[in-house]
């Protein structure tokens, strides 16, 4: 799934990903030049908890915003943070113990 200059704002995406939750042959997300909050990070959290073998292979974030405009590619440099087949279960549950998700 790739979702890059929608304007989707932090409630959209968590509605979104919480949707993804019940898909089970969904791979890859590639999210860009949109908002990212605490609400698309609780969703996500979830989303990455799925266990083998219907789990997320890569997560790429591109340019996201959490507070502020979403920068245009031309304007700066790219920023992207990608996970690639990372076993992430164990390491999610332990935070939603301790963060309270």
């Amino acid at each position: 799934m790739v979702l890059q200059k929608n304007n989707l704002n932090d409630a959209c995406f968590a509605a979104i990903l919480k949707g993804l939750q019940r898909h089970s042959h969904l791979r890859h997300i590639h999210y860009g030049y949109n908002e990212f909050g605490s609400h698309s990070n609780k969703m996500l959290a979830k989303l990455l908890q799925v266990p083998f073998p219907n789990q997320v292979k890569s997560l790429v974030l591109t340019n996201i915003r959490t507070n502020g405009k979403v920068p245009k590619p031309e304007d700066e440099e790219e920023e992207q943070l990608a996970v690639v087949n990372a076993d992430a279960s164990a390491q999610f549950d332990s935070l939603n113990d301790s963060d309270g998700f």
